[in-house]
Parts: structure tokens; C-alpha cells; sequence
């Protein structure tokens, strides 16, 4: 049986240019800082706080290894932490413009691929139920940050 999902939010992040710490043994490593951006899905909406990150590591095989951190703040001021890996496989040839954050929205999506695992975590009660939910993220890149399309897996 395959699993089901639903649609859980929509969120921009904006994020600054790539620190590039060269190659390590763990891979290539690269740092990006998210700025802010917005979040929205049913039931609630907000922003994206500054200060985050994508601790991204280019491995071998061409693939980016996620590794992102960060806050959002409900529009009635919660604070959902959000954790979340993923891939990001991009063919070699297109990497620079998928990190030109800024105009990567020319390249189309569907030239790479782009999976996130989001998971919650808040002490609000009223977005507690955030904490024992599976999710995915469906990511696009450009307009200076990255888009996720989350959902729920029911």
C-alpha cells in the first residue's frame, strides 16, 4: 500500500550566497545562511527567521547531502523548530546556476531533484500536533532562496 499525503504548507526561504569550505573527507562542504522568508498551508502562516542554515555537503557521487536548521514564527507568535535532510541532485553541469539562488528559477525543475524530510518540534499548544508528524518537501530553487511544497505523509 502506498503511502497517502496531504498538503501541509507552502514556505519561501531566503538565503544568502554559499560559503564554500572546499572538500573535506565527508565531501564538499558548503554553508548557506537563511535570511528569512514566509511560510503557508491551512490553519497557519508566518515567517521564516533569520539565522538558520543549510550545513550542505556535495558528496562523491554529485549528490548534495542536506542539513538545514531552522525557525519559523506562526502570524500568533509560536516558534516551530524545523529540522530536516534530504538530496539535492543536480547534473554537474548545471550546479552553479541551481547555487545562483537569485536567478536559478530559469533552470527547470524538473532537471533535478529536490527532497526534503521536514520534522517539527514546539512547545505551543496549539501547534503541538506538528511534532509527531512525517513530512515531505518538494523544493524548487531561485527567487533568491529555495520554495518547498510540504506535505503531510498520512
Amino acid at each position: 500500500m502506498a503511502p497517502e499525503t496531504e498538503f501541509l504548507f507552502t514556505t519561501h526561504i531566503n538565503l544568502q550566497p554559499a560559503i564554500d569550505g572546499g572538500p573535506t573527507p565527508a565531501g564538499h562542504r558548503l554553508t548557506v545562511y537563511v535570511t528569512g522568508g514566509s511560510f503557508e498551508g491551512p490553519g497557519f502562516r508566518g515567517k521564516v527567521l533569520p539565522g538558520g542554515g543549510d550545513w550542505l555537503s556535495l558528496r562523491a557521487d554529485g549528490s548534495g547531502a542536506i542539513d538545514v536548521r531552522i525557525w519559523l514564527e506562526t502570524d500568533d507568535g509560536a516558534r516551530i523548530y524545523v529540522t530536516y535532510g534530504g538530496r539535492l541532485v543536480v547534473p554537474p553541469e548545471l550546479l552553479a546556476q541551481a547555487m545562483d539562488f537569485d536567478n536559478a528559477q530559469a533552470l527547470d525543475p524538473a532537471l533535478y531533484y529536490f527532497r526534503t524530510q521536514p520534522l517539527f518540534e514546539t512547545g505551543h499548544p496549539k501547534y503541538q500536533h506538528l511534532n509527531n508528524l512525517v513530512t515531505i518537501g518538494v523544493g524548487r530553487l531561485g527567487h533568491g532562496g529555495v520554495t518547498y511544497d510540504v506535505h503531510v505523509v498520512k
